[in-house]
């Protein structure tokens, strides 16, 4: 019985340990993700300023255009990624799941 509750035991350490290097991971990948689109982000940016001085004097209409497009394409990007993160949590669940007990 007490080999069992060890067994037991270390099973969850060991499942614990695989959540938090799961967690790093994709917590890495996040932050790697976000520095390696910096300099594409700037670039975007100070195209998007431009194009927001070149169109202020096309009045008002314009600029509540360009405002909804950048809202679009924010949404846009956030639904690109969702597959890879939905992917990623389903991932870190089923890791979770998994016990010896079971299988």
């Amino acid at each position: 019985m007490q080999q069992m509750v060890s067994v037991v035991k270390q099973s969850a350490t060991q499942m614990t340990q695989a959540g938090q290097q799961a967690g790093r991971g994709v917590s890495n990948g996040v932050t790697n993700g976000i520095r390696s689109g910096i300099g594409s982000a700037t670039a975007a940016m100070s195209a998007m300023v431009n194009a927001i001085r070149s169109t202020a004097m096309a009045g008002a209409g314009a600029m509540v255009g360009i405002g909804a497009m950048i809202g679009r394409g924010l949404a846009q990007g956030m639904y690109s990624a969702l597959g890879a993160v939905t992917a990623a949590a389903n991932a870190v669940v089923a890791q979770a799941e998994r016990s010896p007990s079971k299988g």
